[in-house]
């Protein structure tokens, strides 16, 4: 990505101000003037008293938070826990992390989800935009590595209450502008004490901080060297100030740190200092661009040439509101370094955050872990207990039962112990193994406890539980599901509004022509281009929104639906004959697996189907649709072709068939003309005898029964009277 003329402007400043889009400077606060904010204050003053302010409401909530994250990390006892079983002669306590692996089954289930989403258009016109849109925003995430910078958020919220991630525009080493996503730890990160929105959309400022080398600001800062070498420490001691101030609240010694001392002092040659970044909301009246193209919201820059030009060709117009516009300044205790207006035409902050659960009375965010800190206390506690317990024997017996009570207490520790007890005197020894199975129990009820608070019951875990049908297993297994849904929807929602910023990035500051590449398991590396002259590819012209349209979150609950989903395919396709029509829903039940590599398993099956790729082109569309279209024709054409070959046959065995029957009718009545001219010769002879006259009746007789017969037989085409076949003379004879 380059966009060269803002190239310079970007370099030298922290934040990546885009020059072309500070806004309206008039309006904008600067460094070192009054503004007309927080009853006249000076910036620098204001900034710094909220940052403070922010951290002493929160000290509590954070130090809690620390607390969590410790549990987590196999840090469950103090080191004064520590030191009183050392004082009691025990050994020092053991830890059963159970929240461990309840957590990593949280985290692990939500790797193996799936996020459904698109970027779709506003307009018809905007599809083709949309489409590369889409496929930028792809390459986007692939070059951040942006599903695990999520993934590294959705742990900080689970486990302490939030995660932050960061979407912005920067500078990179080879000079180029690149949209960048990055996960940013919860420790740097302060937000306004009086949000209450899951999102913090309400909040009015929030607060990065920063611990660098003092070299490092320099270079960025260079017009204020003096002040911050000045300003700069060890880098030892700006640590420990700055978790002293985050805890301060807590109880913690004057210079007490969350850090524990070193073994060697650090290299001085190279100090510290802590750099805050404010990002607030500032009531502002301003004018607006509104139109087409990639300008339209925009804050009106009067010293932007190309803000006036548009607005003077008619592009563009003017439109005076009233809203809250976002502003950052960068500052240490000492000195301000930067204020300016947000160059994100989205003003919004560039930080999206996920939360597990807010505390109703303070708005705080808490994780999974708060609720099952007690009960693990509890657990490691009765653990420890148990084993002392089972490891200890206590000593009941009359003063000078033995004479050397250090032995006495060697041998009792030994299993093969032999004690010598002096006469008339009482020595007991007493085991406590029913008080150590009591504590066990305990500790199985606080675990138990522990599994349903999380709601990663022993069935999510693969545990030998007391259900055992398959029924009780898998309902189980939905309840820890339902439990842990609401953890999945926040993620969910952060990973919208995530990439709702980087949509608007896209389209607010790539306006260059440029060329990607973007690999799929179905089609492997293809390359893309925008910006390089057409109105398809022109992806600043036009708007578009980015939807998250559906998750799927546990692997219990999208096995069940896959295995309801197959029959119900199986049922589909016998009942149309129509194995095309069941696709939609195998397609469903194999996304919702997890099976490696199905999204190629999907590409063959729709190729042997002869299903088009859901990501095609217009242009790959239209190819495969003319293909259809000419193989279809092919297709119409042989089917004619072979309708008229069968037509020709039927009609050609039809005219054999009627010749055929034709020359058997006129053989037949050739005969009968053959057999009636002999009748007719014979009574022509008889009548010249008249004693032969009954005899000539008779063949007279014989002779209509032929002629009747031949009346009833159908007459072959073009065939002669029978008049005209007799002998003249004969039919004379019969007249007479």
């Amino acid at each position: 990505m380059n966009n060269g003329k803002t190239i310079d402007n970007l370099r030298n400043t922290p934040v990546n101000l885009d020059s072309d889009s500070k806004g309206d400077e008039a309006n904008a606060p600067a460094v070192g003037k009054k503004f007309d904010f927080a009853n006249g204050m000076q910036l620098h003053t204001w900034v710094k008293g909220a940052y403070y302010r922010d951290i002493s409401l929160q000290a509590e909530s954070r130090l809690q938070r620390s607390l969590d994250a410790d549990f987590y990390d196999d840090k469950q006892f103090t080191e004064d826990e520590k030191e009183e079983y050392e004082a009691d002669g025990r050994m020092p306590p053991l830890q059963y992390n159970i929240i461990k692996q309840t957590i990593n089954w949280i985290l692990g289930s939500y790797l193996r989800q799936t996020y459904d989403w698109n970027v779709l258009p506003r307009t018809e016109d905007d599809v083709e935009p949309a489409i590369r849109k889409t496929k930028l925003c792809k390459y986007i995430a692939d070059i951040n590595s942006s599903a695990r910078q999520q993934y590294l958020a959705f742990q900080d919220a689970v486990k302490t209450g939030e995660g932050w991630i960061e979407t912005a525009l920067e500078v990179n080493d080879e000079g180029e502008q690149q949209i960048v996503v990055r996960h940013e730890h919860w420790r740097n990160m302060i937000v306004d004490s009086s949000c209450r929105r899951v999102d913090a959309s309400d909040a009015t400022r929030l607060f990065r901080t920063k611990i660098l080398d003092v070299e490092q600001v320099v270079a960025r800062f260079p017009q204020y060297e003096n002040e911050l070498r000045n300003e700069s420490q060890d880098r030892e001691q700006v640590e420990n100030d700055f978790m002293y101030e985050q805890y301060q609240q807590s109880g913690l010694g004057a210079g007490g740190s969350m850090f524990m001392s070193k073994a060697m002092p650090y290299d001085g040659t190279r100090e510290a200092i802590r750099v805050m970044e404010c990002w607030y909301k500032r009531p502002m009246r301003v004018q607006i661009l509104r139109g087409q193209g990639r300008l339209s919201g925009y804050v009106y820059d009067p010293k932007n040439p190309e803000h006036v030009q548009a607005v003077q060709m008619g592009e563009l117009e003017l439109v005076k509101t009233h809203r809250q516009q976002v502003c950052v300044c960068v500052f240490t205790d000492n000195t301000l370094l930067f204020s300016g207006v947000s160059p994100y035409r989205h003003n919004r902050f560039p930080f999206v955050r996920t939360v597990a659960y807010l505390d109703d009375k303070t708005g705080m965010p808490y994780g999974v872990i708060r609720a099952l800190r007690d009960p693990q206390m509890s657990f490691n506690i009765r653990r420890n207990k148990a084993i002392y317990l089972l490891s200890t024997k206590r000593v009941v017996m009359d003063k000078g039962a033995v004479d050397d009570i250090k032995l006495l207490e060697e041998e009792v520790s030994r299993p093969d112990s032999i004690i010598q007890v002096n006469p008339n005197k009482k020595l007991e020894i007493i085991e406590s193994p029913s008080l150590a199975d009591a504590h066990v129990q305990f500790g199985r009820e606080d675990e138990s406890y522990m599994l349903k608070a999380s709601g990663v019951t022993g069935e999510n875990l693969g545990q030998q539980t007391n259900a055992t049908s398959g029924i009780a297993i898998q309902a189980r297994q939905e309840q820890g599901t339902v439990t842990t849904l609401m953890l999945y929807e926040n993620a969910a929602w952060a990973f919208e509004k995530q990439g709702q910023l980087v949509l608007s990035l896209i389209e607010q500051f790539i306006s260059q022509e440029m060329q990607f590449r973007i690999t799929s398991d179905t089609k492997g590396k293809e390359f893309v281009a925008v910006n390089d002259g057409t109105d398809e590819t022109d992806i600043t012209k036009s708007q578009a929104d980015f939807i998250v349209t559906k998750q799927n979150y546990h692997a219990t609950m999208r096995q069940a639906l896959a295995e309801q989903l197959l029959p119900l395919a199986s049922t589909i396709a016998q009942s149309t004959g129509n194995p095309q029509s069941a696709f939609a829903v195998i397609e469903t039940a194999i996304g919702l697996t997890d099976i490696p590599n199905k999204d190629g398993i999907m590409a063959k099956l729709r190729e042997s189907m002869g299903l088009p790729d859901p990501d095609e082109t217009p242009e790959e569309k239209a190819a495969r649709e003319q293909s259809q279209a000419d193989q279809q024709a092919k297709q119409n054409a042989m089917l004619e072709r072979k309708a008229n070959a069968e037509i020709a046959k039927l009609e050609a065995e039809a005219q054999q068939a009627q010749a055929s029957a034709n020359s058997e009718q006129i053989t037949a009545l050739s005969d009968k003309m053959n057999a009636l001219q002999d009748v007719m010769n014979a009574t022509k002879a008889m009548l010249t005898k008249p004693h032969m006259a009954k005899a000539a009746d008779e063949i007279i007789r014989q002779a209509d029964d032929i002629l009747n017969l031949q009346s009833n037989q159908p007459q072959p085409p073009q065939q002669m009277p029978v008049q005209q076949q007799v002998d003249p003379a004969f039919s004379g004879d019969m007249q007479q």
